[in-house]
């Protein structure tokens, strides 16, 4: 039974946990926090995986000769931050960042204590909430069940297994789960994206097994005005409205994070600052520590996993006059 939660693939974004926690784990991780801070850590996209880590075999922990390694998501997490992993050889700096960075966390049941509290070592005592924070932050099954840690499970453990959406009269996400149909700049090859009509709502619902699923939508908008956006969803979200497109590069206009069953609501200024045009509504599973990458399949969990977050999500758009001059 898959009970271990990745320290989280890179396909979608680049997440990590705060600076802070990295500090005690020497001068590779000194680099590799640079490197995030410096601005790959606010792409919202990056590239397909490199091909390297699609053909290697080789040990992720370990140097070798060849680029790449055989571990998917760790592979493609350490060659975006640092890209000679996978055009010219996994020397030793590789081996370390991935020991670093892509180690999975022991097993949630291991833990004790209440995961509201802070522990004095890593995990806690209940296993589903234990499961998904570390998926979202491995810190703390990594090394010590903190203040962020407890935070974090107070804000998202509470509505596991209470959190659903009512039926819905509108629109359906044409994606099926694990299709990726409508994954836009953050799929291989730049996948479609589904055209969204302001004032129509649309349900939709996410996965993350390894793979953060992300769901693109399109709006072609030909006079300034002010966007508004609302989401609401049974898991921890991550809602952002972007311009541009995928070949010519895109810009973030607002991101926000909303914990299940919350209802959240995002708005871009369209025409001040930037010209009318294609927009793009972009809703995944994460929340303001990071993303998700795990604890979400698309299949029925079986009776024993007990409570669980779900995947749907209701989106809606609005249109209103500009603020701006």
């Amino acid at each position: 039974m898959h009970r271990i939660a990745t320290a989280g693939a890179a396909r979608h974004r680049i997440t990590t946990a705060p600076a802070r926690r990295w500090a005690m784990r020497g001068s590779v991780l000194a680099t590799v926090t640079a490197v995030l801070a410096g601005g790959a850590a606010a792409r919202y996209g990056s590239p397909p995986p490199p091909r390297a880590c699609l053909e290697s075999d080789a040990d992720c922990f370990a140097p070798h000769d060849g680029t790449g390694c055989n571990w998917l998501p760790c592979c493609t997490r350490i060659c975006e931050i640092d890209a000679l992993c996978c055009n010219l050889v996994w020397d030793a700096f590789c081996a370390e960042a991935a020991q670093v960075l892509c180690d999975p966390p022991p097993a949630c049941f291991t833990g004790v204590g209440d995961c509201f509290v802070p522990q004095a070592g890593p995990a806690c005592g209940d296993e589903p909430c234990c499961y998904y924070i570390c998926a979202i932050d491995p810190f703390c099954c990594l090394g010590r069940w903190d203040a962020v840690c407890a935070e974090s499970a107070r804000r998202l453990c509470a509505t596991l297994d209470t959190c659903r959406l009512p039926p819905t009269t509108g629109e359906l996400e044409q994606e099926a789960c694990q299709a990726g149909s409508n994954d836009g700049c953050a799929e291989n090859a730049f996948a479609p994206v589904q055209t969204l009509r302001p004032g129509t709502r649309i349900r939709g619902q996410v996965h993350a097994v390894i793979r953060r699923d992300t769901d693109w939508y399109a709006l072609d908008l030909g006079a300034p005005t002010r966007l508004e956006v609302t989401l609401e969803s049974e898991f921890p979200a991550e809602l952002s409205i972007v311009a541009g497109t995928c070949e010519e590069g895109y810009e973030v206009l607002a991101v926000a994070h909303a914990v299940p069953c919350s209802m959240l609501t995002l708005h871009a200024d369209i025409g001040a600052d930037l010209a009318p045009g294609r927009i793009l509504v972009v809703v995944g599973p994460g929340s303001g520590i990071g993303g998700i990458y795990d604890g979400i399949p698309c299949a029925s969990r079986p009776p024993d996993w007990g409570p669980h977050i779900g995947r749907a999500y209701e989106l809606g758009t609005r249109l209103r006059p500009p603020t701006g001059p």
